[in-house]
This record gives structure tokens, sequence and C-alpha cells, in this order.
């Protein structure tokens, strides 16, 4: 009997912190968010780039940023991988808080979206960062078709 009510015990420790509610501040959620933000625009770029998308499975954010790399031939492009890579870095440093100091994870994003028009005051929000990115990742997108069009283009007149 005595073991029963241990692991009673036990079982309600365990829910007892699965019911916790969680405890996310408002910059948190709006990393988590724009986070999110980001991955459902890499996954309709794989729409527009990819045969059959499904194909690819679940990939993760860092895979999914190496394939639209392989996928989008272009300069800017490559500056977008590193901003998404840095942005991940922070969604996972607010979500995984062993360290919550979100300060030098900002910092390097901020760095690596420098010359992109964004100020670079501390009180430029981290939406406005994940909307430059994604600027970024349309604008390869349309060089990508474009070159697509003339390539075919040029083979047809040649």
């Amino acid at each position: 009997m005595a073991a029963i009510a241990e692991s009673w015990d036990q079982i309600e420790k365990g829910s007892s912190r699965v019911d916790a509610p969680l405890e996310l501040d408002a910059r948190t959620t709006e990393i988590i968010a724009a986070h999110f933000g980001l991955e459902r625009e890499m996954e309709l770029a794989f729409e527009r780039l990819v045969v059959r998308p499904k194909e690819l499975g679940r990939l993760g954010f860092g895979h999914k940023v190496s394939v639209l790399k392989a996928l989008l031939d272009c300069p800017i492009m490559d500056r977008v991988t590193g901003q998404l890579l840095a942005f991940n870095e922070l969604r996972n440093a607010a979500a995984h808080p062993k360290n919550p100091d979100l300060a030098p994870h900002i910092r390097k994003l901020r760095g690596l979206l420098r010359g992109s028009g964004i100020p670079r005051s501390s009180e430029v929000s981290v939406s406005s960062y994940a909307a430059v990115i994604t600027s970024g990742l349309q604008t390869s997108l349309a060089l990508a078709t474009v070159r697509r069009a003339f390539g075919d283009m040029a083979k047809t007149h040649s």
C-alpha cells in the first residue's frame, strides 16, 4: 500500500509541473511568434520552389534554412541565411532559458541586419527584425523566379 501511495505522490508531482501555467513574458512570446512566422515563410517558399514539398518531410529550422540556401543562389539569400540562423538561436535562448540573457543574441541579430535599413535602436521590436528577414527571403524568391524565367527564355531562343 505504501508503494502505491508513493507512486501516486510521484504522479501528482509530475502532473502539477505539467499543469503549471507557462510564464512567458511579452518579449519571449513575440520572439516565439516571430520565429513561427519565419518558419512558415520558409514553408511557403518550399511550396513555390519544390515540385513536391511534402516529400521534404519534417525538417528542422536549420535544415530548412540549408535547403533554401541550396535552392536560392543569390547574395541576398546568403545574408538571409545568417539572419535566419541567428533568429533561431535567439528563439532557442528565449524558449529554453538556461541563461535568460537575450542581449547577446539580439546584438548578433542586429549586427547581421546592419545595412538593411532597420534602425540600430534597442527600441526596435523583434517582429521588425523578422519582417526584414522575411523581406530578404521574398526578394531572393523573386530573383530566383526572374532568373528562371529569363534562363528558360534564353534556352528557347538559342
